[in-house]
C-alpha cells in the first residue's frame, strides 16, 4: 500500500527484509526504553535484593571456598564475554559467535535482554563473593565486595588480610 502510493509520486521503494524475529512484548519498545527497562532492573538487583540473606542460606548448601572461586571464575568468564557487547544494540561490531549471539539476544529485546542477564551475573557474582566471606569468617567487609566484576577478579580486599578478593 505504501509502496504503491510511492509509485503515484515518481518514488520507487526496494523491497527489504521481511521481518523473521519472532514478535514479543520488547517489539513494542523502543530501544531507548528497554534500555531504561534494563538500567532499572540492574538497580533493582542492587539495591533491592538482599544477596546478603541469599548467600547466608545458600551456605547451608555445604560449599568449600574452593568451590566458590571455581564458580566465581566461571561467572568472571561468562561475564567478559557479556561485557564484550556495548549496552545498546546499535553499538555493536561483530567480534565472534558468542558476543553475535549476545548480540541478537540484545536485538530482539531491544537491549533490555543481555543488559538484564549482566545484572543479574553481578547479583550472582555478589552472593557467591558474600558466601566466600563468611565462609572465611569474614564479616567486616561483605557490604565493600565490589558488585561489578574485573577482569582481573584476584584483586586484594584489605579486609580480607591476605585472602584473595573474588568479585
Amino acid at each position: 500500500m505504501l509502496r504503491d502510493r510511492l509509485a503515484e509520486k515518481g518514488i520507487s521503494l526496494p523491497s527489504g527484509r521481511r521481518k523473521t524475529a519472532p514478535t514479543t512484548s520488547f517489539t513494542a519498545l523502543c530501544e531507548r526504553e528497554a534500555l531504561v527497562m534494563a538500567r532499572d532492573f540492574s538497580n533493582l538487583c542492587s539495591n533491592s535484593l538482599n544477596t546478603f540473606e541469599i548467600a547466608r542460606h545458600a551456605n547451608r548448601l555445604q560449599y568449600s571456598p574452593h568451590e566458590l572461586v571455581i564458580i566465581r571464575r566461571y561467572l568472571a568468564g561468562i561475564m567478559a564475554i557479556f561485557d564484550e557487547v556495548p549496552e545498546d544494540p546499535e553499538d555493536y561490531v561483530e567480534k565472534d559467535s558468542a558476543t553475535h549471539s549476545i548480540n541478537i539476544f540484545s536485538m530482539l529485546t531491544h537491549g533490555f535482554g543481555h543488559n538484564a542477564l549482566k545484572a543479574s551475573l553481578r547479583v550472582f557474582g555478589k552472593i557467591v563473593d558474600q558466601q566466600h566471606a563468611m565462609l572465611q569468617g569474614n564479616t567486616c567487609g561483605i557490604d565493600n565486595l565490589v558488585p561489578r566484576m574485573p577482569c582481573s577478579f584476584l584483586a586484594r580486599n584489605p579486609c580480607h588480610k591476605d585472602k584473595k578478593q573474588l568479585w
